[in-house]
């Protein structure tokens, strides 16, 4: 199970553990997972809207970002589009992806 956290206030996203949907490595829920939170990770970095920072480790991802002045909105916007797709996800195979907004794991 990937569970995703995202915190709107720290503009903080959070991916942890791995989908089980598949073997580890042809996991497709969890490449799909990746490939959106790598492409808001290089894509905050790359057009430079917010300091950020991407940590990927195995089975967790963190994307951390503080908006560069006048640039608030536009990096929000990228978080809402990437979350979109994680929602996505989330409704077409619930048994393998978890998402929380705005608050922590409760377990």
């Amino acid at each position: 199970m990937t569970r995703i956290r995202m915190d709107w206030n720290k503009l903080e996203l959070t991916a942890t553990g791995h989908a089980g949907s598949g073997p580890k490595g042809e996991d497709l829920v969890c490449c799909a997972i990746s490939a959106i939170t790598t492409t808001l990770a290089e894509y905050l970095i790359n057009v430079k809207c917010a300091r950020a920072t991407y940590d990927m480790e195995d089975g967790a991802c963190r994307i951390r970002a503080k908006p560069l002045p006048g640039w608030r909105r536009r990096t929000r916007e990228a978080y809402r589009q990437a979350m979109i797709g994680l929602e996505q996800l989330a409704e077409q195979y619930p048994e393998y992806v978890q998402i929380r907004e705005g608050m922590e794991w409760l377990f």
